[in-house]
């Protein structure tokens, strides 16, 4: 309610304007720098979405149906708006407007992708996710890059200032790409996407996680953008040049390990309700939905899991000789089978 009242902000005004969309600069919504600029952006509007209907559900289960209504009307008026006015038809993607009754601006971002986070868009809007896997759109070796790769101001700069969102590739941004595509690939009936496409972008995002020292080794390592080619922590080699030639500006900025350790991944989340598919329920019913793709690994367990107060295991083993708990995709609850399947697709089971 406070975003619907606004505020300004830089000779701006944040939150919900006359047309019902909210409005936001775009480093206070994660991508300063970016081609696409201020508007009203698909982040910030997905997320006042999701916020309305999660605040419906609590709603519900509270019992109170003046405010669950009130808070599913809200929500539904965002998601006609978005595919109404942030929705290009021509591009096939979810673009930022920066000012009611002008164009969209005309670049595809990555964060395009958000409103599937929330479950967002009707079925008909899933033609975008081809550029994820399109070296002229997102796709690349150290990907994926947060603005498409054709687009006239895309630029990998090692000049200015040190977080541009016009070309590097973000680990915020690809998380929740990744959590998007999880969602579509789940919750959708299309065949733009597969799980391979999944399977390999979490590869490229896992791969990035390191760091090559000074004498060589190689470490675990998150920070904040990496050149999408080289795999290069782009402000980390930038705060270290400035070490050398503006000392006092280093120290302003916050040093070189600034971006150390960053806290915009959700990588765990990837790989559990993701990778091996554990989809939260709120029900006493545990679905499981791998999206490893089929003849890649011949085994994997995710163990210990504390789930609706029962701890899970889920296991895939080919052949059942590698976990000798037989042979598939099984899900245990507290040591008891209560799912099983010969192939990697998805099955539910009751906890209780």
């Amino acid at each position: 309610e406070a975003w619907e009242k606004g505020w300004p902000c830089r000779e701006h005004i944040i939150g919900r304007r006359d047309n019902g969309l909210y409005w936001q600069i775009d480093d206070l919504d994660g991508g300063e720098l970016s081609i696409g600029g201020h508007g009203f952006r698909p982040t910030i509007n997905s997320f006042m979405y999701g916020d309305a209907k999660a605040v419906a559900a609590i709603s519900r289960m509270a019992g109170n149906a003046e405010q669950t209504d009130r808070f599913e009307e809200k929500a539904a008026k965002i998601k006609q708006l978005v595919q109404e006015k942030l929705w290009d038809e021509e591009a096939q993607f979810f673009k930022i407007l920066a000012t009611e009754g002008k164009p969209l601006r005309e670049v595809r971002e990555l964060y395009g992708y958000t409103p599937w986070y929330f479950n967002l868009p009707d079925s008909g809007y899933e033609a975008g996710w081809k550029d994820l896997m399109d070296p002229k759109g997102f796709y690349a070796p150290c990907g994926p890059t947060f603005a498409e790769q054709r687009h006239p101001k895309f630029q990998l700069s090692y000049e200015g200032h040190e977080c541009q969102w016009n070309g590097p590739s973000w680990p915020l941004a690809t998380c929740s790409v990744l959590t998007g595509l999880a969602n579509l690939l789940n919750n959708y009936d299309q065949d733009v996407i597969d799980r391979n496409a999944y399977f390999e972008t979490l590869g490229i995002y896992t791969r990035s996680h390191q760091l090559k020292r000074e004498d060589g080794k190689v470490v675990p390592w998150i920070d904040e953008n990496l050149n999408p080619y080289t795999g290069d922590w782009i402000s980390r080699t930038r705060l270290l040049e400035m070490e050398k030639t503006n000392n006092e500006l280093f120290i302003r900025k916050g040093g070189y390990e600034r971006g150390k350790d960053y806290n915009h991944s959700t990588y765990n989340d990837l790989i559990i309700t993701g990778l091996v598919g554990l989809r939260p329920r709120a029900d006493d019913i545990v679905e499981v939905n791998p999206l490893l793709p089929e003849n890649t690994w011949d085994y994997f367990c995710l163990d210990n899991v504390l789930y609706h107060g029962c701890i899970l295991t889920i296991i895939w083993d080919k052949t059942g000789e590698k976990y000798s708990k037989g042979k598939g995709l099984t899900v245990f609850a507290d040591g008891k089978k209560v799912a099983s399947s010969d192939t990697l697709h998805r099955i539910t089971g009751k906890l209780k």
